[in-house]
């Protein structure tokens, strides 16, 4: 077997590795290995206090070319929901529709990472009617990352969250249809990898 299909098989494996185990308070690195062959152009979000290298073959959309997608994510917000994303980066793949967005997220009130990340999680049960769902707490950079797993009959999507350095809650969202999730997993995971998060200043992170 090809090097580049065993480092594929293994970053595959990993990320159903994470989703696999239970909640857990503490943090563990990133587990994700970036593989140079899976990733494509890198984005850079200085004001947003990150980088990362979107998966290979994704190509960014217009912010001219965006009112529909943002409407959509307006459409998808329950009634009920105590949170709201302001999309900001947009990139997709248009053969399987594929899509990566960057959102800044906005709470009805305060809230720390955890208890943002915890109502989401209770939006997205609700949401896909309980299919599987999963999340992780990593630490990278000194920043903690909390990273939600969902599955529903025809998409896996992998999101990401965390304090950027302004203290704005940042979510770094991959939606794939289901039956192209194991083709895309290891561009996927390498992007996830490939995340720079800045840590607030005076700061070990903020969960």
């Amino acid at each position: 077997m090809k090097p580049i299909c065993i480092m594929i098989l293994f970053s595959f494996f990993l990320g159903m590795a994470c989703v696999q185990n239970p909640e857990s308070s503490a943090s563990s690195e990133m587990p994700y290995p970036v593989i140079p062959d899976l990733i494509g152009e890198r984005i850079v979000a200085d004001s947003l206090g990150f980088s990362l290298f979107a998966p290979k073959d994704w190509n960014p959309v217009d912010r001219g070319s965006r009112t529909e997608y943002q409407l959509h994510l307006q459409d998808q917000a329950h009634p009920d929901a105590r949170f709201f994303r302001k999309p900001l980066v947009l990139y997709v793949k248009g053969a399987n529709q594929s899509t990566l967005t960057v959102s800044q997220v906005s709470a009805q009130k305060d809230m720390t990472l955890s208890q943002l990340a915890s109502e989401m999680e209770k939006y997205a049960r609700y949401d896909q009617g309980g299919k599987k769902l999963k999340r992780c707490l990593y630490r990278k950079g000194g920043v903690f990352i909390e990273h939600l797993f969902k599955e529903d009959l025809l998409r896996v999507v992998n999101t990401l969250m965390f304090i950027n350095r302004h203290g704005n809650a940042i979510e770094i969202e991959y939606t794939t249809l289901k039956s192209e999730y194991e083709t895309e997993s290891g561009g996927i995971n390498s992007s996830m990898g490939s995340l720079q998060p800045e840590a607030e200043k005076n700061s070990a992170g903020t969960r």
